[in-house]
């Protein structure tokens, strides 16, 4: 069986600290030695048990997750000396080809697996505040290598008071659909937990409270037959799907900004995914570190209707694959859980042919 090094279980306990739809962390890694000296061959595929599947669309947003969470996992091997190389495999995996340096370096890796920890997904109000150039220009900035597995989306960051007031109109008119959907609620309602959260440690899904904040006992229990899938189903003639659709949307209204993701082309491939996931994860923390956070809008994407009204609303001439809310403020208190690192990270004694197509190299000195 393969001893796994150091450096790459650090790795793959960093990047599990990426974000994923429902904190759902659908990633595998399964790490091979290979016959050449500090040589290793890490498959990382989603992990059938975790992932989304209640909607067709969620593959897509699977394959996003799964490139977050390959873009840290590659950046800390630059920053401990690796060379690695990425190749996709199919739609379904990543095959990255590493090699370990000699002698180990750390420099700024304890830094930055402090601020991949620290990263919040904050979903109350954004301060007004607009962003400035300067900060628009920093998250534009790309300093991670590629993963040479295709083209990433185009970034768009826009301040229009029109361009928001029109998303603000769409998520009122379509959020309904998160919570009317039974098979997509019911999925969500699996990852959330009613305990407080400080009982919510190394598993999957999120405490309610970092939705709504500490909570007394009584109203959390209150909350989970109120969210049951059943209950919002009977009560969706009274509106209430309706009304938690117009709370999001007075929230996107007085946001000072909106991000876009965009794609030159309707159907992303797998390895486009999987680059733009690491876009995405470079931009997250980006906008970490200049004190913004990043709120998904994941209904305009997830259903034909919604997401066609986008673009038509928008007059986008590309594809949006992601869509957030952007603005300042404190991260949130509550931290959402992880599972171990040895829930993700499996060795393997499997003989597997080395990499016999193209791969993009990388290493520090090759970072733009």
């Amino acid at each position: 069986m393969t001893q796994i090094p150091p450096l790459i279980t650090q790795a793959a306990s960093i990047a599990r600290w990426a974000p994923s739809s429902h904190n759902c962390q659908p990633w595998q890694v399964s790490l091979q030695a290979l016959p050449q000296e500090r040589s290793y061959q890490a498959l990382l595929t989603l992990d059938e048990t975790a992932r989304l599947a209640a909607l067709d669309t969620l593959a897509a947003e699977m394959a996003l997750s799964l490139g977050l969470f390959a873009g840290i996992f590659c950046h800390v091997l630059d920053l401990g000396g690796a060379q690695w190389r990425c190749h996709v495999e199919g739609d379904r995996a990543l095959r990255i080809t590493i090699t370990l340096p000699a002698v180990e370096t750390r420099t700024g890796l304890d830094a930055f697996a402090e601020q991949v920890r620290n990263r919040r997904t904050t979903r109350g109000p954004f301060a007004a505040t607009p962003i400035s150039r300067a900060d628009c220009a920093r998250l534009a900035a790309r300093h991670w290598p590629l993963l040479g597995t295709g083209q990433p989306a185009d970034l768009r960051i826009t301040q229009d008071p029109q361009t928001r007031q029109k998303v603000a109109a769409l998520v009122a008119h379509y959020g309904a659909l998160d919570f009317s959907n039974f098979a997509a609620w019911s999925e969500t309602y699996r990852h959330i937990h009613f305990q407080p959260a400080p009982q919510v440690a190394k598993t999957r899904g999120f405490p309610i409270e970092a939705l709504l904040g500490p909570l007394p006992t009584l109203r959390r229990k209150l909350l989970q037959l109120l969210l049951h899938p059943v209950t919002m189903q009977c009560l969706r003639p009274f509106g209430l799907a309706r009304t938690l659709a117009r709370e999001l949307a007075d929230l996107v209204r007085t946001t000072p900004a909106i991000l876009i993701l965009q794609a030159r082309t309707p159907n992303l491939s797998f390895g486009d995914l999987l680059e733009t996931g690491n876009r995405l994860a470079e931009l997250w923390l980006a906008a970490a570190q200049l004190g913004l956070q990043i709120h998904p809008l994941s209904v305009l994407l997830q259903h034909a209707r919604p997401r066609d009204a986008l673009r038509l609303s928008l007059r986008l001439t590309e594809w949006p694959c992601f869509i957030a809310r952007l603005g300042a403020q404190k991260p949130a208190e509550i931290v959402t859980p992880r599972v171990e690192t040895s829930v993700i990270l499996h060795a393997t004694s499997a003989q597997r042919d080395p990499c016999a197509a193209p791969c993009a190299d990388h290493s520090p000195l090759l970072s733009d």
